[in-house]
This record gives structure tokens, C-alpha cells and sequence, in this order.
């Protein structure tokens, strides 16, 4: 919701990656009946529903009810909830941000207040009549709430601590996610970010990175931006390019063409390929060796 009020090019950008119709979406919101709701409905008085009063309650209602597209809510006289149903990123902005005079980073705090006060039962956002935010993968939920929040946020000084946001994320958007955050985090704000993962290293200057090591930070020795993989994991991770099987069976290669070996080099290399496909580094370089060796 608050990604909709700001409208920015990143904001867009953002929802759009994830699939979202800013424009065909339609957001369903639902009030429910609070605990501390009086009896005795007036529909006719916006401010006396479920007893709220003042002009808070006032504004809230008035708002829906003047731009709602649809809604069930007459089938109950003294219903327990009421729905408002709105279709596009651009009326939630004529609502909250026009209406209610909302900036996007008042939207959380907004809504926030609605929860609290046990009115606000849920927001629902649908496209495409299948798909919604509640259908979204982990990484994708993540990708909002992380990112969403530091454009949402850039005008103000904030810290930001984030443990390992990467982990449901495709790789793509492990590899996006750095440039991303940091586009929309304003320059008085920080981020500490915590990760075991070498792409997101691999997008982080070397003076940010810190790593500790049973709770001590241990002095950074390795660059890392644009490095690649293999080479941040072993100097960060202790991590060998291969798995124990890989490192094995190329060495058993090489130890039969140093003993001149070529049957046996040639029936560890049918292996290399079986495993490893033709494309693999390993096996163009051992194939190459094979060829000018053993013939």
C-alpha cells in the first residue's frame, strides 16, 4: 500500500518485478468489529458506527465509503465487519495520500494504529483473479518488505538491521538486492545486513564488509566486488570450489596422465564428463590435456 502512494519509478519497478497489475489489482479492505464496539448501529452516522466517535473514526469511514467501487456490507444491520473493495494502485493513492493526506512513510504507522485498535481485519491485493500478496514466495514477501521499506523510508534517519534477508531470495535478486536497498536508503540512514552468502558479497564494497567470528570481527584481508563466486567462498567461507567427489575424481585424472596412464585417464575422463557435462571447465581442460597428451 505504501509502495502505491509513493509512485515512484523504483517503487513501480519493484511491484511490477514481482508480477504485480499496479493498475488492474484490486485491493480489498476489511474492518471488523472491535472488541470494545457499543451496540446499537446508526449507518446514517458515520461516527457512531460500532461506537467510534471523533474525527479520526470520521475520516476513516468517510474516506472508504466516498471511494469504495464495491462492498456487501448493507446485507448485515449491525454487521461485523464492512468491506471495501478498490481497484488500482491510483485510487489508493487518491485515498490515502489525497484524502487522508498521507505521505507513503505514514502509511505503515497508519495501519499499524488501525491493528492496534482491533479495527483493521486485513488488506487483501488480487491480479489476474488467481494471484495475490498471500500467494507470494517468502523471497518474494521478503524482496517487499526489505526493499519496499528503504524507498518507502528515504526520507528519514534510520537504522536499518537486517539478519540474512537473502535466504528465500532467487539468485538474480541475491544478485540485485545490495543495489536495490541501497537506492532507496537515504544517505543520513544505515544498514547492518548480516549473510553467509557469497553473492551478496560479491555486490558489496570491501570497506563494508565486516566479519566476525565467534562474536569477534576479525580484520578483512579479501576484496569482493565483481570477484567472483568460487574465489568468495574459499577466501570468505573456507569453501572449496568442488565438493570432496569433484576434487577426487579431477585429481585421480591427473594423477593417471602423470603416471602416463592414458586408459585409465581416458575412463576417469568418461566419468568427468558423466558428471560434470561437457561444458564444464574442468572437463574442456582435462579433454584438452587428454588430446595433446595421449595420442
Amino acid at each position: 500500500m505504501a509502495l502505491f502512494v509513493l509512485n515512484t519509478d523504483e517503487a513501480n519497478e519493484l511491484i511490477e518485478t514481482l508480477g504485480i497489475d499496479i493498475y488492474g489489482c484490486e485491493i480489498l479492505i476489511t474492518l471488523k468489529k472491535p472488541y470494545w464496539a457499543k451496540s446499537n448501529i446508526n449507518k446514517e452516522k458515520t461516527t457512531n458506527i460500532w461506537g467510534m466517535s471523533g474525527k479520526i473514526a470520521s475520516d476513516l469511514l468517510g474516506g472508504l465509503r466516498d471511494f469504495y467501487v464495491d462492498s456487501n456490507n448493507e446485507q448485515e444491520k449491525e454487521p461485523s465487519k464492512l468491506e471495501f473493495l478498490l481497484y488500482g494502485s491510483p485510487m489508493v493513492r487518491d485515498l490515502f495520500r489525497d484524502y487522508y493526506n498521507l505521505n507513503s512513510n505514514q502509511i505503515v504507522p497508519f495501519l499499524e494504529t488501525l491493528l492496534c485498535d482491533d479495527l483493521l481485519e486485513s488488506i487483501d491485493i488480487t491480479w489476474n483473479k488467481n494471484f495475490s500478496v498471500e500467494k507470494l514466495s517468502e523471497g518474494e514477501k521478503q524482496m517487499i518488505l526489505s526493499v519496499g521499506l528503504s524507498l518507502v523510508l528515504n526520507q528519514q534517519n534510520l537504522l536499518f538491521l537486517l539478519d540474512e534477508p537473502d535466504v528465500s531470495l532467487h539468485p538474480k535478486w541475491q544478485q540485485d538486492f545490495i543495489g536495490n536497498f541501497t537506492q532507496g536508503l537515504n544517505k543520513d540512514s544505515m544498514a547492518v545486513i548480516t549473510t553467509h552468502n557469497p553473492i551478496i558479497i560479491g555486490n558489496s564494497n570491501r570497506e563494508d564488509i565486516h566479519i566476525i567470528e565467534f562474536g569477534l570481527e576479525k580484520g578483512n584481508e579479501f576484496y569482493s566486488h565483481g570477484r567472483d563466486i568460487n574465489s568468495l567462498l574459499y577466501d570468505y567461507f573456507e569453501v572449496n570450489e568442488r565438493n570432496t567427489f569433484g576434487e577426487k575424481i579431477i585429481e585421480e585424472f591427473y594423477n593417471a596422465m602423470t603416471e602416463k596412464n592414458y586408459d585409465k585417464a581416458e575412463k576417469i575422463l568418461i566419468k568427468l564428463r558423466e558428471n560434470f557435462g561437457n561444458s564444464d571447465l574442468a572437463v574442456i581442460k582435462a579433454d584438452s590435456m587428454f588430446d595433446d597428451l595421449a595420442e
